[in-house]
């Protein structure tokens, strides 16, 4: 969903490898698609969603969850570590995510205040699992995201 040539942890392959070193079943966790460092240091677990968030709205959130309980192990931090140094964001595709528009402009005023969005339940995980969730379309990815990132 992005252009990029920004080297990203592949964060499915990751999960994939930490369950099997567990003796576990790669469907035992979700997983979010990539984990990037921004150049402040910050983490940012990116989840792609090409298709309908309403519906996979308790999906997205479980990646998140899980995704951050396999970071902390694996870099042997604690939750209160990743709510303070790893941001959330969902980037969708505008044309399939079967969003209205008072939801776009509910997402856009969240994103314009740097807040999580109550949208997809979102803030159920930010302040728990990360420090904020947000969410943007490719075009905002390209020129929010992107430029604060630096390569993992």
């Amino acid at each position: 969903m992005t252009d990029s040539k920004l080297i990203v942890v592949d964060f499915d392959k990751t999960k994939t490898s930490y369950l099997n070193n567990l003796q576990h079943s790669e469907e035992d966790a979700k997983s979010v698609d990539a984990l990037a460092k921004g150049k402040d240091g910050i983490l940012y677990m990116i989840e792609f969603k090409n298709g309908n968030c309403r519906k996979e709205a308790e999906d997205i959130r479980s990646k998140v969850k899980d995704s951050v309980i396999i970071l902390c192990d694996i870099c042997n931090k604690k939750l209160k570590d990743a709510r303070n140094e790893i941001v959330f964001v969902l980037v969708v595709n505008w044309d399939h995510a079967k969003l209205t528009s008072s939801d776009r402009i509910a997402i856009t005023k969240a994103n314009k205040s740097n807040k999580t969005s109550a949208l997809l339940g979102l803030d159920k995980v930010a302040g728990l699992f990360v420090k904020k969730a947000l969410i943007f379309d490719k075009g905002e990815l390209d020129r929010k995201l992107i430029p604060k990132l630096a390569n993992i």
